[in-house]
């Protein structure tokens, strides 16, 4: 659209009182002339209520800081259950929005530790963090499996398209990536190297399909009542790619020791607007291309603290206020 265009289409909107539009398409306006303006250099920005490293250049992350982040109800719920001094644990960090989210909780005397295979994330986000001057977040490569060593990983000729980026890729995306050999870890592994022990309060994983593989090999203290709170994209495509399934990973998380929850992230519907259920076993999981779980530890240890988390599920009775 010309610049005519957008005056004119600006005019329309507040001439029939829709501000809300307006507004929203004149910061799109803004952010799109800042990514013009610096094509290729990293800036901060606070749009999403936390510091954040834009890299223009990375399409997810411009994309990100034109559009927003349909997690943004998972930073907020992390926000809130984490708490200073504490450690938060990222598998898969992407363009790192997870990690730039635990770090105003978890304060300067916490840490945050995120771990991605491709290279090419890990140096952006690198980049990311000392431009925030984030000393106590700290970028992992490797690929979190359920062994040591190393492995083959997929990733696009130029390293960014990180959404395409897997170690058992569909194959479509397969055709086009190039393989490399990084360093495999397990979560016991990462545990021990970054001293991840009772400060651990929470761990998000993400990582195209591995998921299963990966919680096999974590510290069984995880798994217990007083074991962190866990935030784990379920992926049905993905996940039979590597000969498991969704009821795999939520025997990880039985009713006896957390609470879990499923929100659809993309309904095979359009029109159906995803909705929070509670997870069960017998869940099909066939209305919706992934979800994000929500596993919600039931040890005492948390009883100070699962309250402020009520409004994120409102029919919960483990989380409902005394």
């Amino acid at each position: 659209m010309t610049l005519i265009g957008k005056f004119l289409s600006a005019l329309r909107l507040l001439a029939r009182g829709d501000v809300a539009t307006f507004q929203r398409q004149w910061q799109r306006h803004r952010r799109q002339s800042r990514l013009q303006h610096a094509p290729s250099t990293i800036f901060r920005h606070e749009t999403l209520g936390f510091p954040v490293a834009c890299h223009p250049s990375w399409p997810e992350s411009a994309g990100q800081f034109l559009e927003g982040h349909s997690d943004a109800w998972e930073f907020r719920l992390l926000q809130t259950w984490l708490e200073p001094g504490e450690h938060f644990l990222d598998l898969g960090a992407n363009t790192g929005l997870y990690a730039f989210a635990a770090l105003p909780a978890v304060g300067p005397t916490g840490l945050v530790v995120a771990v991605d295979a491709a290279p090419e994330v890990i140096r952006q986000n690198q980049a990311g963090a000392r431009l925030l001057g984030a000393n106590n977040l700290h970028f992992v490569q490797a690929a979190v499996t359920g062994r040591s060593g190393t492995i083959t990983f997929y990733v696009r000729p130029d390293g960014l398209l990180t959404t395409e980026q897997s170690l058992r890729p569909a194959a479509a995306q397969r055709a086009g990536s190039v393989p490399i050999t990084v360093p495999a870890r397990t979560l016991a592994d990462l545990a021990a190297a970054h001293q991840l022990g009772p400060k651990l309060t929470a761990v998000k994983i993400d990582i195209e399909g591995a998921e299963a593989e990966a919680l096999h090999a974590a510290p069984p203290g995880w798994f217990t009542a007083d074991g962190p709170l866990w935030i784990v994209e379920i992926n049905p495509e993905a996940l039979t790619r590597f000969g498991t399934t969704a009821v795999e990973i939520l025997a990880c998380f039985p009713a006896a020791t957390f609470e879990c929850w499923l929100l659809p992230k993309h309904p095979h519907d359009p029109k159906v607007h995803p909705a929070l259920r509670a997870a069960r076993p017998q869940d099909r999981l066939d209305d919706s291309l992934y979800y994000n779980l929500f596993a919600v530890p039931r040890g005492s240890r948390w009883q100070p603290r699962t309250a402020r988390l009520a409004g994120f599920f409102p029919d919960s009775a483990l989380l409902r206020p005394a």
